[in-house]
Formats: C-alpha cells, sequence, structure tokens
C-alpha cells in the first residue's frame, strides 16, 4: 500500500469561525468537512490517513457518530 500524502490546509483555515467552533464542540465531522473542502481531499484518503473506513469518515461527517476517545 502506497502512503497517503495530503495537502495542508491553509494556515487561516484554523482561524476560521466555524473551524474554531466545531474544535470547541470536539466535533471532528465538521472539522474534516471542512477540511476536505479546502483541501479536495476525498473521504477514502482521509480514512486512510487516519485508520477509519471511508464509511465511518462519511458517518462523522453526517454526525452520525462521533469519535469518543483517541488513541495516540
Amino acid at each position: 500500500m502506497h502512503p497517503v500524502h495530503l495537502q495542508p490546509p491553509p494556515p487561516e483555515f484554523w482561524h476560521r469561525p466555524d473551524v474554531v467552533d466545531a474544535l470547541e464542540q470536539r466535533d471532528i465531522g465538521v472539522v474534516l468537512r471542512q477540511y476536505r473542502e479546502v483541501t479536495g481531499a476525498s473521504q477514502t484518503s482521509v480514512g486512510l490517513l487516519v485508520g477509519l473506513a471511508q464509511s465511518h469518515v462519511s458517518a462523522l461527517e453526517r454526525g452520525r457518530r462521533r469519535i469518543t476517545s483517541l488513541d495516540l
């Protein structure tokens, strides 16, 4: 499998009110959707990068699933 390389968002992305609000609310689905909109990344490529299936990324973005813990 080839490594996934995604374009980083522009620096101002992290200061957008919608992104700041989503981060404060810990709504990763909104952050993923906004990231994909500004970079053109697919749900599949984001999922491969973070170790989730495309369907899980989709469910996060639609608010049907939430991330409740994070293993680093």
